[in-house]
């Protein structure tokens, strides 16, 4: 029973690194700079696969059980916390495209009674030269 639950865990944090790898690639094709938070999964996913390998042949101790259940719900964890980002990044509009006049001209509220908002000064520069 205690094997079946252990394949059953890796199964399912493996499945949510695999759905949030393959969002991030779907979405980093808009923001390149996301490419660095796949990465980041599919280096977590090694490391965890890398644990539940050895634990599967004995390197890590049974006593060690709770150790691997952690670094496993720390990556079920941020998958999920990527899948948030993803979705959910203020750099991009909502036709998925970074663009200047989003960025530049953001309005933030930190209060409902304070408001940052940020602009951009553009300059013209004649041709004379």
């Amino acid at each position: 029973m205690k094997t079946w639950l252990l394949r059953i865990w890796f199964g399912i944090t493996f499945l949510v690194v695999l759905i949030a790898f393959i969002l991030g690639l779907v979405k980093a094709k808009d923001d390149p700079v996301l490419y660095l938070l796949v990465v980041n999964l599919l280096v977590s996913g090694v490391i965890g696969s890398a644990i539940a390998w050895w634990f599967h042949k004995g390197a890590i101790k049974t006593q060690s059980l709770v150790f691997v259940l952690f670094v496993g719900m720390c990556i079920v964890f941020q998958a999920i916390v990527s899948d948030i980002y993803l979705y959910h990044n203020p750099n991009t509009s909502t036709s998925n495209h970074a663009s200047p006049d989003t960025l530049n001209n953001a309005t933030s509220t930190i209060s409902p009674s304070f408001t940052i908002s940020t602009a951009t000064l553009t300059t013209k520069i004649p041709n004379e030269i």
